[in-house]
């Protein structure tokens, strides 16, 4: 039962982090929200991947990881996370170049 509100709560912070992407895409540019997001993404991984070595015992393990897994949510939904799909549509529809 855990894991479905981990899902339901992740999800949701996904897409209502990700709804700023439809404004900023267009008035800030790919490049510059790329910019933005790859960097606090990186930091913000390895800091997630350095809480998996709390021992597994301790009470604050869970907290901490779910705590680093939102925060790199928050920062890759309207940076990174809409960039691809967009950037691969404009791409394939310039066939007559």
């Amino acid at each position: 039962m855990a894991a479905t509100w981990i899902g339901l709560a992740f999800g949701v912070v996904n897409y209502v982090c990700g709804l700023p992407a439809y404004m900023l895409e267009e008035r800030v540019g790919r490049s510059i929200l790329l910019l933005l997001g790859l960097p606090n993404m990186a930091w913000l991984m390895l800091i997630l991947s350095l809480c998996f070595l709390i021992h597994s015992g301790s009470p604050a393990r869970n907290p901490v990881i779910g705590i680093f897994l939102v925060l790199f949510t928050i920062v890759y939904s309207p940076t990174a996370g809409p960039s691809p799909f967009a950037i691969s549509s404009e791409a394939s529809s310039c066939r007559h170049l």
